[in-house]
């Protein structure tokens, strides 16, 4: 045990920057939690240690680099609150007389405008601000607009600026969950409008952005012969989920493969590789190699601004490019210390994406592959390509759940049974409709390849919804509420699973065996 411990901590100083952003997540909880005031004493700590190595460094002072260590976690511990302070969601301060009446206001929409089951519409406004005795006041803050059903004529999108009157609210939600999502949004007001104008587009950069996706988005239904197919191309390419069908949703998460219609680290991982083989041309150029994962790092920036720039999208370019950069500058580096740097600088930029789910499982579930699957694969490795493909993409989804598994339960509050199945199934089709979508994507404006390729996608992404709607046909498809069901037939997948998994190993040992058995009958000592 203690061998092992030993291990682990000498690993741990081979990746600092991992070290360095657990600090910093901490100081961001801590900060979160208890207030500032708690953490605040990592500050003068740090400070002090510091101030202690720079005077003592040439005496040689026993234990000086530990102590420096110490005080660097100490200052990211500290730097985690700050940030907290400085960019972390808090309910701000409401001028006087402002909630509770009714005021003229200008707001952009800055969400997408969804239909009510009552008939109205609601978005997500930026106020701009408020008239009060003729003068408009500036409030920038943002709010849950609701448009009364009677004035469903006017069509408003995102990006328009609005000048409406209603009467402004705390918001409110039944839904405890919903409710966080909102405070975690810093959307802590509401307000229902029966007036309001539509006064041109706020050209912004998001919005010839969004031009550019929404462009794209009408080719792919336009290319694509079933539009709950191109719904389910628009969502896994392009991050626009508006256009994908519930029910086809429902069926893919209780299939436990919700995953594959999120842009993800797959994908992100298989632009890399049609990057690479589409820039193969600049190897022939002097120092064209090195010059080539410059030129990829910057098609991925440009990809996810594309796709909307969500937490995992976000996490797997940034490690990408971290990667890329190394190579041109010809350094080592290690998968989990990468992944602490990506996680620093998203948490820098903005300290809540911190509580953002698919940030959780984003970097959950790779730090469960990075840490579990080697094992794995150096315990099954087999002589036989087949099998070992096979292996492998049953101890990926296995190792993925180790660190995921408590967020989709405290998410969700169920599981997908068949996860394990599906995800096998779901493998080499899932492979082939990514490569293949992301070729039509980039061919989208070429007369007949488009064409081609969007029959050839569908196809495929049919096979996938089929297979997912197969898999949730099964009795017991979702653990709910611990439903003892479902958690017996998730332990027989287990326990079929880990068999298939023995058994090269076990017909190894039995040849091997029968071959000393021979050789020692052959020598007359049998």
């Amino acid at each position: 045990m203690k061998e092992n411990i030993s291990l682990f901590l000498k690993e741990l100083r081979t990746m600092p920057l991992l070290v360095l952003c657990i600090c910093l997540i901490f100081g961001v909880l801590a900060a979160e939690k208890w207030e500032i005031f708690v953490v605040w004493i990592a500050i003068p700590f740090a400070l002090a240690m510091g101030i202690l190595f720079f005077m003592g460094r040439k005496k040689a002072i026993l234990g000086i680099e530990r102590g420096l260590d110490i005080a660097m976690l100490g200052t990211f511990v500290g730097i985690g609150a700050v940030l907290w302070n400085l960019q972390g969601t808090k309910k701000p301060v409401f001028p006087e007389d402002f909630i509770g009446k009714k005021h003229q206001m200008v707001a952009v929409v800055c969400g997408n405008v969804k239909q009510y089951d009552n008939g109205g519409r609601g978005t997500q406004v930026e106020i701009v601000g408020y008239m009060q005795d003729s003068l408009l006041v500036s409030f920038p803050a943002k709010m849950r607009l609701t448009i009364d059903s009677t004035l469903l004529a006017t069509k408003i999108e995102k990006h328009d600026s609005l000048y409406f009157t209603g009467y402004v609210r705390e918001v409110e939600s039944k839904n405890v969950s919903y409710l966080n999502y909102l405070h975690r949004n810093n959307i802590y007001l509401s307000c229902k409008t029966r007036h309001f104008e539509v006064a041109g587009k706020r050209q912004n950069f998001d919005y010839q952005i969004e031009r550019i996706q929404t462009s794209l988005t009408k080719q792919i239904f336009h290319i694509m012969p079933d539009s709950a197919t191109a719904g389910i191309a628009a969502a896994m390419f392009l991050g626009e989920n508006d256009f994908l069908d519930s029910d086809i949703s429902s069926d893919f998460s209780q299939a436990g493969v919700s995953h594959i219609l999120a842009i993800s680290g797959q994908h992100i991982s298989m632009i890399f590789i049609l990057l690479n083989l589409l820039l193969t041309p600049l190897h022939f150029v002097p120092k064209g190699k090195r010059y080539k994962n410059l030129v990829v790092m910057g098609l991925l920036l440009g990809y996810m601004l594309l796709c909307g720039a969500g937490a995992s999208v976000v996490r797997s370019v940034a490690m990408f490019c971290i990667i890329l950069l190394a190579k041109f500058f010809r350094r080592r580096y290690k998968i989990l210390n990468l992944m602490g740097l990506a996680a620093i600088i998203q948490i820098f930029f903005s300290p809540s994406v911190l509580f953002n789910l698919g940030f959780q499982l984003s970097y959950s579930a790779v730090a469960s592959i990075v840490i579990f699957y080697p094992i794995f694969e150096n315990y099954f490795r087999t002589n036989s390509r087949v099998l070992n493909e096979i292996f492998s993409w049953i101890g990926i989804t296995l190792s993925a759940q180790v660190f995921t598994f408590p967020f989709i339960l405290m998410a969700f509050g169920k599981f997908p049974t068949y996860f394990l199945l599906s995800n096998v199934l779901m493998a080499l089709l899932g492979y082939v409709a990514v490569m293949v979508g992301f070729v039509m994507l980039m061919l989208a404006y070429i007369p007949l390849i488009n064409i081609l390729l969007g029959y050839l996608t569908h196809f495929l992404l049919k096979g996938m919804m089929l297979l997912s709607h197969f898999v949730i046909t099964l009795p017991y498809p979702v653990i709910d509420k611990w439903a003892h069901q479902g958690i017996l037939i998730l332990l027989l997948q287990l326990g079929l699973a880990a068999i298939l998994l023995f058994l090269p190993k076990w017909f190894s040992k039995t040849e091997l065996i029968e071959d000393e058995a021979s050789g020692l009958e052959r020598m007359g000592l049998g």
